[in-house]
This record gives structure tokens, C-alpha cells and sequence, in this order.
């Protein structure tokens, strides 16, 4: 019973990802493999197919197999390498092309796009290939875990690839991308790739999010940025991407207080890396009046402190809400402290403005945390 559901399983993966396409099927080796002869262990040969080498597929066995010293199932495939050369490689080191309606939201707007990113790779072509199997680390049981390898791969006219692991699913955890994109942040005209990961282990209560960027060098990407962002937290932070210039902004909240901080990362072009240039700090905006006149109290609701003028400018230092409205505390130029409600406000040169008032308004953030200029 278990041997056919296996086999049940294996072929329904096997046809979602190779599905109808016009061209052959495809893959990218991410292992340097031996060709067998058959699907088996035991007839390697002295062909070596090489990692990053695209191969086109033939044809797959029916049934997953298990590799002993992993205890992982996977199909064998039939491929054919840019030699000519043709045998079997064991599943787990093939990503096979996947088709479009498979893959996670955030990566259909790049999947089979067109993009330049120089040192050979002018005219590349953007997909994303999957090692799909099943996990029997946990002992075997008749519901097994799945196995998931996501790569991002790029291929040129040539056919030369290069790919990057981007995400995975085993019993130990799982890591999905929820957004992807692709501009240019380093100010070297060449685009880099922003990766936004949700991780999770198998028995932790509550998920981290990554932000990472991968800048193409040397033939291979190269990570050059990354945070991690503790369970909840994603809401509270936002990060701004200009040429050459990272800039965060995070909302802390203290007894009946939000505060506001900034950290900064410019791009060390020597290095070829991200690197902080200001750590992180307490934010002070600059904003002024949407009214002819605002009166400020010296506390919510409290007492009549003073007035601001409409063109006068004075400092948002933080942030309360209290009886379902939210004020910010201010300081004006002559020096004196108080309340204003928020609604009234006007902020002036702030980048993450708009993030700011959803999280004042409670909204948890949806889309991508990281926005670009």
C-alpha cells in the first residue's frame, strides 16, 4: 500500500513540474553528477555532468527512490547534456524547470523575463527550477514530508547558467519567498535581485522574515545585503532602496509610546557590498500644520500649551494614541513640548511616509516591506 502511493505521489509531482510545453524539458544540474547507465546506483559511468550545466530531459522512472544516506525520495531522470552525453542523475541534483501556475505569487512577475545583467549575461533569460521529493528523515510513515528546492536560474543565448538557491521545504522547516524583485540598487547601472523569505521551523510558533540582495559578480551571485526580522517585527520595519543607499525605518513601542528609528547602509563599491553608514538611531520628523493655525496641549486632551502657525515647522518626536485617537508628540522651534492630534500633521521629507500612517493606523503590512526609488 505504501509502495503505491508512493509511486501515486511521485507521478503527480513528475507531471506538474515537466507539464505540456512546447520545447523539450529542461533542467539545471546544481551538483557535479556521475551519468549512469539506469536508474540506479550501481551503473555510474566516467561521464561527469558539471554544476550550472542546463540538460535537456528525457524522460524520468515512474516511482521515487530512496537515497540511503539521506533518507530522501526522489525520481531518477533521463537527461541529455550540451555534449550530447545521455544517462540518469539521482533527483537531488536536477532542478527541473518549473511551469508558471506552480510556482508562489511573488515570483511570477520574473519567472521567463528578460534581463540584462552584463559580464556575459546581456541578454539573459530568467526562470526558476525545483527539486521536488520526499523527506524520510523522521522515520518512514505513509503521509511522508515533502522535499522542496526552489533555484533562480539565468541562462544566455549560449546556454551557460547560473543559479541561486532561493528557497526549501524538508521536516525540519520550510522557507517560501513571498516577494521578489529585480531593479537596480548599487548605482553600477547592472540590476540587482531582492529577496523577501518568510522561514519557519517545524516547531517554532512564530516565522522570520529575510530581506536579502544579490548582486551579480564574478559569474555567480553574491549576497551583499541581509536582515532578518524577528517574528512580528516585519510589520514595524520598512527599507528603502536607492542607488546606492539602504535606508530602514522601524516603529518601537514603549509603555504608551511609539518612537522612531532609522538605521542606513551605503554601497562600498570596493568591497562590492553593502555597509553601515549610520547605525541605528532615534528619528525625529520634520512636519508642519495642514490648518491655518494648530493649537498644542501639554498632554492628550490636557491643557492649552501654545500655537503653531501654518508655514511654522516643528519636530514629531513620537507618538500616542489615546481615547481612539492618535497624537504625536512634538517639540516646536522655540523649544516648547506638547500634543498634537496626528491628522493634523504634515510630514515633510520622510521616505516612508506611507508605511508609516498604515502602522499608526494598525494595518499589518501585505505586500513587500522594502520599497525602491
Amino acid at each position: 500500500m505504501t509502495r503505491l502511493y508512493l509511486i501515486a505521489i511521485a507521478f503527480l509531482g513528475i507531471t506538474g513540474l515537466l507539464g505540456a510545453q512546447d520545447t523539450p524539458p529542461y533542467g539545471i544540474l546544481v551538483n557535479n553528477s556521475q551519468l549512469h547507465t539506469d536508474s540506479s546506483f550501481s551503473t555510474a559511468t566516467s561521464t561527469l555532468a558539471y554544476a550550472g550545466e542546463k540538460v535537456i530531459i528525457l524522460e524520468s522512472t515512474a516511482s521515487w527512490l530512496e537515497d540511503d544516506s539521506q533518507k530522501q525520495l526522489f525520481p531518477w531522470w533521463k537527461v541529455q547534456t550540451s555534449k550530447g552525453d545521455e544517462g540518469w542523475v539521482f533527483g537531488d541534483a536536477l532542478a527541473v524547470r518549473d511551469n508558471k501556475e506552480n510556482l508562489p505569487q511573488g515570483l511570477h512577475a520574473s519567472h521567463e523575463s528578460q534581463i540584462d545583467f552584463g559580464r556575459g549575461f546581456e541578454t539573459s533569460e530568467l526562470w526558476f527550477g525545483v527539486i521536488a521529493g520526499s523527506d524520510m528523515a523522521a522515520g518512514l510513515s505513509i503521509l511522508p514530508k515533502s522535499y522542496l528546492e526552489t533555484y533562480l536560474v539565468i541562462t544566455n543565448p549560449d546556454d551557460a547558467c547560473i543559479f541561486l538557491p532561493l528557497s526549501g521545504e524538508s521536516t525540519f522547516g520550510k522557507t517560501v519567498v513571498d516577494f521578489l524583485d529585480i531593479c537596480e540598487t548599487t548605482g553600477d547601472d547592472r540590476p540587482e535581485i531582492i529577496v523577501q523569505k518568510i522561514s519557519k521551523g517545524i516547531e517554532d510558533d512564530e516565522s522570520s522574515t529575510w530581506i536579502d540582495v544579490f548582486s551579480f559578480q564574478g559569474g555567480s551571485f553574491k549576497k551583499v545585503f541581509g536582515e532578518v526580522l524577528e517574528g512580528d517585527s516585519r510589520d514595524d520595519i520598512h527599507l528603502d532602496f536607492s542607488n546606492g543607499s539602504i535606508q530602514s525605518a522601524m516603529l518601537k513601542e514603549t509603555e504608551d509610546t511609539w518612537e522612531l528609528f532609522s538605521q542606513t547602509w551605503f554601497w562600498n563599491a570596493g568591497k562590492k557590498s553593502f555597509e553601515i553608514l549610520y547605525p541605528e538611531k532615534r528619528s525625529i520628523l520634520k512636519a508642519t500644520s495642514l490648518r491655518s493655525s494648530l493649537h498644542f496641549t501639554e498632554s492628550p486632551y490636557g491643557f492649552l500649551r501654545g500655537q503653531i502657525e501654518k508655514e511654522e515647522e516643528f519636530y514629531i518626536q513620537g507618538f500616542q494614541k489615546k481615547s481612539g485617537t492618535l497624537f504625536a508628540q512634538i517639540l516646536t522651534s522655540l523649544g516648547k513640548r506638547g500634543f498634537v492630534p496626528y491628522d493634523q500633521c504634515q510630514i515633510k521629507d520622510f521616505l516612508h511616509v506611507s508605511w508609516l500612517n498604515q502602522r499608526l493606523e494598525e494595518k499589518s503590512i501585505k505586500g513587500p516591506i522594502f520599497s525602491k526609488r
